[in-house]
């Protein structure tokens, strides 16, 4: 299930022929993620494969 957004701000795009890749910070009133999506197009220039990555922000642990 996808989260309700209200905010989605594109932090990366890129894209060469019928392949891009896109990282965006999405949120909402109370949570913030951040989404990496991975692109394919048909020969119509429609998507024909999306993959994507979910991650929550948070702080960084001391040992890293």
């Amino acid at each position: 299930d996808y989260p309700v957004i209200v905010r989605f701000q594109v932090e990366d795009l890129v894209a060469i022929l019928d392949r891009g890749v896109l990282r965006a910070r999405v949120g909402n009133d109370t949570d913030t993620w951040y989404v990496a999506s991975f692109a394919t197009l048909d020969d119509d220039g429609l998507i024909a494969e999306l993959v994507e990555v979910w991650a929550e922000v948070g702080d960084v642990p001391d040992h890293r």
